[in-house]
Protein backbone atom coordinates (compact mmCIF):
# COMPACT_ATOMS: atom_id res chain seq x y z
CA UNK A 1 0.00 0.00 0.00
CA UNK A 2 2.56 2.36 0.71
CA UNK A 3 4.24 1.75 -3.01
CA UNK A 4 0.94 2.47 -4.51
CA UNK A 5 0.49 5.59 -2.22
CA UNK A 6 3.90 6.80 -3.46
CA UNK A 7 3.39 6.34 -6.81
CA UNK A 8 -0.12 7.84 -6.72
CA UNK A 9 1.85 11.06 -5.41
CA UNK A 10 4.46 10.91 -7.79
CA UNK A 11 1.19 11.23 -10.13
CA UNK A 12 0.25 14.38 -8.31
CA UNK A 13 2.75 17.08 -9.67
CA UNK A 14 0.75 16.84 -12.63
CA UNK A 15 -2.09 18.04 -10.69
CA UNK A 16 0.12 20.98 -8.75
CA UNK A 17 -0.53 24.21 -10.56
CA UNK A 18 -4.82 23.70 -10.54
CA UNK A 19 -7.11 25.28 -7.81
CA UNK A 20 -10.55 25.70 -7.76
CA UNK A 21 -13.17 28.83 -6.90
CA UNK A 22 -14.87 27.99 -4.10
CA UNK A 23 -18.52 29.35 -4.50
CA UNK A 24 -19.31 29.24 -0.69
CA UNK A 25 -16.83 32.45 0.30
CA UNK A 26 -18.00 35.70 -0.53
CA UNK A 27 -15.20 37.09 -3.18
CA UNK A 28 -15.32 40.76 -2.91
CA UNK A 29 -16.39 43.59 -0.57
CA UNK A 30 -13.71 42.95 2.19
CA UNK A 31 -12.86 45.77 4.51
CA UNK A 32 -9.91 46.51 6.02
CA UNK A 33 -8.91 44.53 9.60
CA UNK A 34 -5.49 43.53 10.61
CA UNK A 35 -5.68 41.55 13.03
CA UNK A 36 -4.65 37.86 14.63
CA UNK A 37 -7.27 35.49 14.61
CA UNK A 38 -6.77 32.42 17.27
CA UNK A 39 -7.25 28.79 16.41
CA UNK A 40 -7.83 26.99 19.74
CA UNK A 41 -8.28 23.95 18.50
CA UNK A 42 -4.08 22.62 18.74
CA UNK A 43 -3.48 25.71 20.80
CA UNK A 44 -2.45 24.11 24.36
CA UNK A 45 0.43 23.70 25.16
CA UNK A 46 1.08 20.09 26.19
CA UNK A 47 -2.03 18.41 24.93
CA UNK A 48 -2.03 15.59 22.86
CA UNK A 49 -4.11 14.37 20.06
CA UNK A 50 -4.56 11.30 19.11
CA UNK A 51 -6.59 10.36 15.59
CA UNK A 52 -7.69 7.68 13.90
CA UNK A 53 -6.66 9.01 10.02
CA UNK A 54 -7.70 7.72 6.46
CA UNK A 55 -5.53 9.25 3.98
CA UNK A 56 -6.74 8.84 0.14
CA UNK A 57 -4.98 9.38 -2.94
CA UNK A 58 -6.28 8.58 -6.56
CA UNK A 59 -8.50 6.39 -4.61
CA UNK A 60 -6.12 4.64 -2.98
CA UNK A 61 -6.37 4.54 0.94
CA UNK A 62 -3.80 4.34 4.02
CA UNK A 63 -4.95 4.11 7.31
CA UNK A 64 -3.20 4.26 10.83
CA UNK A 65 -2.99 6.55 14.05
CA UNK A 66 -1.96 10.47 13.83
CA UNK A 67 -0.56 11.84 16.83
CA UNK A 68 -0.15 15.53 17.24
CA UNK A 69 1.29 17.78 20.30
CA UNK A 70 1.80 21.03 20.83
CA UNK A 71 5.22 21.04 22.74
CA UNK A 72 5.76 24.60 22.98
CA UNK A 73 5.42 28.31 21.77
CA UNK A 74 7.08 27.67 18.17
CA UNK A 75 6.86 23.99 18.13
CA UNK A 76 4.38 21.21 17.55
CA UNK A 77 5.19 17.43 17.13
CA UNK A 78 3.30 15.44 14.70
CA UNK A 79 3.61 11.47 14.42
CA UNK A 80 1.61 8.90 11.71
CA UNK A 81 2.12 5.42 12.73
CA UNK A 82 0.84 2.49 10.54
CA UNK A 83 -2.11 0.23 11.91
CA UNK A 84 0.59 -2.28 12.08
CA UNK A 85 2.60 0.17 14.44
CA UNK A 86 5.40 1.42 12.33
CA UNK A 87 6.12 4.76 12.47
CA UNK A 88 5.58 6.54 8.64
CA UNK A 89 6.61 9.86 9.74
CA UNK A 90 7.76 12.44 12.85
CA UNK A 91 8.13 15.92 12.42
CA UNK A 92 8.89 18.67 14.21
CA UNK A 93 7.05 21.07 12.69
CA UNK A 94 7.60 24.97 13.18
CA UNK A 95 5.58 28.55 11.79
CA UNK A 96 8.41 28.52 8.59
CA UNK A 97 10.35 25.29 8.91
CA UNK A 98 10.13 21.68 10.16
CA UNK A 99 12.44 19.14 10.74
CA UNK A 100 11.66 14.99 9.36
CA UNK A 101 12.83 13.27 13.00
CA UNK A 102 12.05 10.12 10.97
CA UNK A 103 11.11 9.39 7.76
CA UNK A 104 10.28 5.59 6.39
CA UNK A 105 12.21 5.04 3.37
CA UNK A 106 9.43 4.84 1.00
CA UNK A 107 8.06 8.59 1.59
CA UNK A 108 11.58 9.89 1.84
CA UNK A 109 11.04 12.25 -0.57
CA UNK A 110 12.34 16.00 -0.20
CA UNK A 111 8.32 17.10 -2.34
CA UNK A 112 6.29 14.78 -0.23
CA UNK A 113 7.73 15.72 2.65
CA UNK A 114 7.15 19.58 1.73
CA UNK A 115 3.37 19.05 1.06
CA UNK A 116 3.13 17.24 4.56
CA UNK A 117 5.04 19.81 6.44
CA UNK A 118 2.81 22.77 4.42
CA UNK A 119 -0.23 20.91 5.48
CA UNK A 120 0.59 20.38 9.18
CA UNK A 121 2.32 24.09 9.51
CA UNK A 122 -1.25 25.40 8.58
CA UNK A 123 -3.23 22.66 9.74
CA UNK A 124 -2.05 23.36 13.70
CA UNK A 125 -1.33 27.14 13.26
CA UNK A 126 -2.85 28.64 16.59
CA UNK A 127 -2.01 32.60 15.55
CA UNK A 128 -3.62 32.75 12.24
CA UNK A 129 -2.79 36.81 10.49
CA UNK A 130 -5.39 38.73 8.61
CA UNK A 131 -6.10 41.76 7.07
CA UNK A 132 -9.35 41.99 5.71
CA UNK A 133 -12.39 40.57 6.60
CA UNK A 134 -16.59 40.39 5.71
CA UNK A 135 -19.26 39.01 7.64
CA UNK A 136 -21.77 36.51 5.86
CA UNK A 137 -24.28 35.30 7.96
CA UNK A 138 -23.18 33.00 10.67
CA UNK A 139 -19.40 33.41 9.93
CA UNK A 140 -17.09 36.14 9.72
CA UNK A 141 -14.40 35.47 6.48
CA UNK A 142 -10.77 36.65 6.86
CA UNK A 143 -8.22 37.20 4.62
CA UNK A 144 -4.60 36.99 5.40
CA UNK A 145 -1.76 35.51 4.89
CA UNK A 146 0.79 32.30 7.23
CA UNK A 147 4.09 32.41 6.92
CA UNK A 148 3.97 33.80 3.42
CA UNK A 149 0.94 31.79 2.21
CA UNK A 150 -2.28 33.14 1.35
CA UNK A 151 -5.31 32.26 3.48
CA UNK A 152 -8.85 32.47 3.83
CA UNK A 153 -10.24 31.87 7.75
CA UNK A 154 -13.68 31.26 8.40
CA UNK A 155 -14.48 32.38 12.10
CA UNK A 156 -18.19 30.48 13.56
CA UNK A 157 -19.24 33.30 15.21
CA UNK A 158 -22.20 30.98 17.64
CA UNK A 159 -19.40 28.85 18.24
CA UNK A 160 -16.76 31.15 18.70
CA UNK A 161 -13.73 29.62 16.64
CA UNK A 162 -12.40 28.61 13.41
CA UNK A 163 -14.16 26.07 11.13
CA UNK A 164 -12.27 26.26 8.38
CA UNK A 165 -8.40 27.57 6.80
CA UNK A 166 -8.27 27.47 3.29
CA UNK A 167 -4.76 28.00 1.60
CA UNK A 168 -5.32 30.25 -1.37
CA UNK A 169 -8.01 32.56 -1.85
CA UNK A 170 -11.45 32.35 -2.54
CA UNK A 171 -11.09 32.65 -6.18
CA UNK A 172 -8.07 30.15 -6.40
CA UNK A 173 -8.08 27.79 -3.50
CA UNK A 174 -5.40 24.79 -3.13
CA UNK A 175 -6.39 23.16 0.00
CA UNK A 176 -9.00 23.42 2.82
CA UNK A 177 -8.35 22.53 6.65
CA UNK A 178 -11.78 21.52 8.03
CA UNK A 179 -12.51 21.52 11.55
CA UNK A 180 -15.90 20.29 11.84
CA UNK A 181 -18.14 18.25 14.07
CA UNK A 182 -20.23 14.55 13.41
CA UNK A 183 -23.98 14.52 14.12
CA UNK A 184 -23.07 12.57 17.29
CA UNK A 185 -21.20 16.40 18.13
CA UNK A 186 -17.68 14.74 17.90
CA UNK A 187 -14.37 16.11 15.85
CA UNK A 188 -14.24 15.24 12.56
CA UNK A 189 -11.03 16.84 11.33
CA UNK A 190 -9.95 16.90 7.47
CA UNK A 191 -7.38 18.06 4.89
CA UNK A 192 -8.79 18.53 1.15
CA UNK A 193 -6.35 19.53 -1.56
CA UNK A 194 -8.20 20.87 -4.62
CA UNK A 195 -4.88 20.84 -6.74
CA UNK A 196 -4.28 16.94 -6.76
CA UNK A 197 -6.53 14.28 -5.32
CA UNK A 198 -5.40 14.27 -1.93
CA UNK A 199 -7.48 13.91 1.40
CA UNK A 200 -6.72 13.55 4.84
CA UNK A 201 -9.57 12.30 7.16
CA UNK A 202 -9.47 12.26 11.07
CA UNK A 203 -11.20 11.45 13.74
CA UNK A 204 -10.41 11.27 17.09
CA UNK A 205 -9.59 8.39 19.44
CA UNK A 206 -10.64 10.17 22.72
CA UNK A 207 -13.61 12.79 23.20
CA UNK A 208 -12.07 16.38 22.38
Amino acid sequence: MIRVLIISIFSLLAFSCKSIKIDDIPKDNYVSNEAVVKNTYFATIGEEHIFRANITVFKNELSGLLVVKRIDDQLHRVVLTSDFGNTLFDFSIYKDKYVANYVMSDINKKFILNILAKDFQLFTAAHLPVSKKIADGQQVVYLGSYNKLKTVVIWDTPLERVSRLIYGTPNKAKASYNYTKSEEGKPILSIEHYNFPMSIKLTPMTDE
